[in-house]
């Protein structure tokens, strides 16, 4: 895959979006910024699942041009990874109490490629090690939407 193509191809995305570049244009701070939403959350009908996207819309931030660190913020939490080839690979770890008296961890990810308008966020969690009587794990999956960051 030629990278310098896809980078090329992402940057013409982005302005034609909209997408919103802080401080100077996409090619001089190099950093694109757009918005994040949540659709539906998919999950079992009894499941708690400690997600953090769906309350407010969210804004990922990632390299215009070429591979690097990315970030995407939804309220105070914040998903960390990178751009590789023009998609992102995000997670947020979570550690929670739950009502059967265990310790869970969970693992939240947001991946795909902005530039198709949509990526798609996975929830998985289980209980932290040497605990017993803890309930099923639950899972969950979610389409995400991208668009221009609302001014």
């Amino acid at each position: 895959m030629n990278v310098h193509l896809v980078s090329q191809a992402l940057v013409a995305w982005a302005l034609a979006v909209g997408a919103d570049v802080p401080e100077g244009d996409a090619l001089a701070t190099g950093q694109c910024l757009v918005r994040l939403t949540v659709g539906e959350l998919f999950k079992g009908s009894t499941c708690y699942v400690d997600e953090k996207v769906t309350k407010r819309p969210g804004t990922l931030r990632f390299p215009c041009q070429g591979d690097g660190p990315a970030t995407a913020r939804f309220g105070s939490y914040l998903f960390r990874g990178e751009m590789r080839g023009g998609e992102v690979d995000l997670v947020l770890r979570t550690e929670f109490p739950w009502d059967d008296g265990c310790r869970w961890t969970s693992e939240q990810h947001l991946r795909g490629k902005p530039s198709t308008g949509r990526m798609g966020f996975s929830y998985a969690e289980r209980p932290k090690p040497d605990q017993n009587g803890c309930m099923p794990a639950c899972s969950a999956e979610a389409t995400v939407t991208v668009t221009p960051p609302v001014r």
